[in-house]
């Protein structure tokens, strides 16, 4: 599963998947306290529900300045 956070227009070579079956919207703003739990809720349901899928999770985080962007990015 891939996990990225990137802001609109913004590329990095090697992080976006070519090719995606389910891709999982999760929209915040100023939530980095509880961030990272909604996301791995989001994996272990993809991974329970969905293994046979690639996956993706994209964090729409409306510009938040409260460290949001980052919180998703350090789970694993």
């Amino acid at each position: 599963m891939n996990l990225s956070a990137m802001p609109a227009g913004a590329a990095r070579d090697g992080d976006a998947p070519q090719q995606a079956d389910m891709v999982v919207g999760i929209s915040s703003f100023h939530n980095a306290r509880t961030i990272a739990h909604v996301v791995r809720a989001t994996q272990a349901g993809l991974y329970k529900y969905y293994p046979q899928y690639k996956s993706v999770i994209v964090n729409s985080d409306g510009g938040s300045t409260d460290r949001t962007r980052e919180e998703v990015l350090s789970v694993q």
